[in-house]
């Protein structure tokens, strides 16, 4: 049996990947998840898309503002979703907080 490393095994099980979406980054820059292309076409049509993100033709990037700024905002976004059945996976969520870690500053979406 191989003894593999923290590294190794978080290699081996982080092997998701798809052409079709697009990175999705923090306002430094920092990947902190991938936009499918359904959530693209929801981001492009809501109204808040230009207080919230920059789009460029293979990323997807949030503008800059503080944590709780940031937060509140995707907060404000998401529940948007939810009263308008958006996204099936919504209709059971509670309005719980999910962290999101990027260059040391904790998001809560």
């Amino acid at each position: 049996m191989t003894t593999l490393s923290i590294l190794e095994l978080v290699e081996q099980c982080d092997n998701y990947t798809s052409k079709e979406d697009l990175p999705f980054l923090s306002p430094n820059r920092t990947q902190i998840g991938l936009i499918t292309p359904a959530v693209l076409a929801a981001l492009l049509s809501t109204e808040r898309k230009k207080e919230l993100f920059d789009f460029g033709d293979d990323f997807v990037k949030l503008k800059p503002g503080s944590v709780d700024d940031i937060s509140k905002r995707i907060a404000a976004l998401i529940k948007d979703w939810k009263k308008a059945d958006t996204f099936d996976c919504l209709r059971g969520w509670r309005n719980e907080l999910y962290p999101v870690l990027s260059e040391s500053r904790l998001y809560k979406i």
